[in-house]
């Protein structure tokens, strides 16, 4: 398992423990459901985010490799 997905996994299970008592707290009918509709939200931003920063940090650096083969980068 790649180190995304176990913060993602970290994440939405924080996030389903604190809707959960939040939920619980407010006396919803379904605090179960209610927490994990919001921890699988907050999991699939926290991946497209933590996935989206790894593929523009893999982008700057193929974007650099080019320049420095076609010469346009000067150190």
């Amino acid at each position: 398992m790649s180190k995304y997905v176990k913060y993602s996994v970290v994440i939405g299970i924080i996030a389903f423990v604190l809707a959960l008592v939040l939920f619980s707290t407010i006396d919803s009918p379904y605090p179960y459901l209610g927490g994990l509709v919001v921890a699988f939200i907050i999991f699939e931003i926290s991946f497209f985010h933590l996935f989206g920063k790894e593929r523009q940090k893999i982008n700057c650096k193929m974007t650099l490799g080019t320049f420095k083969q076609t010469g346009a980068f000067q150190e």
